[in-house]
């Protein structure tokens, strides 16, 4: 017969639980609105400036109903056109503002999580 112990789970699972309410919700969620705010500003820098400006203006950033998200995004109601920017036309070549906003800060999201993590552990 083989028997064990296990030494400091009782520790060990206290610690999770604190890491756990480290990274609750509202905590998530400042990290979340502070990025999301990011990608909106550098969005709007990268767009280009038609006569109307309402692309630029229709940029935002937002809580979301959740603790814990937040949105950058496009209105549509203020930009149909958002789209045809982005892609192009037959008549008019791309001019992408929005696909290189999120790949330039894909991973500063992920290392602020991650070093919010770390710094918990």
């Amino acid at each position: 017969m083989i028997s064990f112990k296990i030494m400091g789970l009782e520790k060990t699972v206290k610690e999770l639980g604190k890491i756990q309410k480290s990274l609750d919700s509202s905590v998530v969620g400042a990290i979340a609105e502070k990025k999301a705010k990011k990608i909106a500003d550098e969005a709007r820098s990268r767009a280009p400036q038609g006569p109307t400006g309402n692309l630029k203006r229709a940029i935002k950033s937002f809580k979301g109903r959740n603790k814990g998200l937040a949105l950058a995004v496009v209105d549509a109601k203020i930009a149909p056109h958002r789209h045809l920017v982005e892609f192009g036309t037959s008549k008019m070549s791309a001019r992408p503002y929005w696909r290189p906003t999120l790949e330039a800060n894909k991973e500063g999201i992920v290392k602020d999580l991650k070093d919010k993590v770390d710094k918990s552990i």
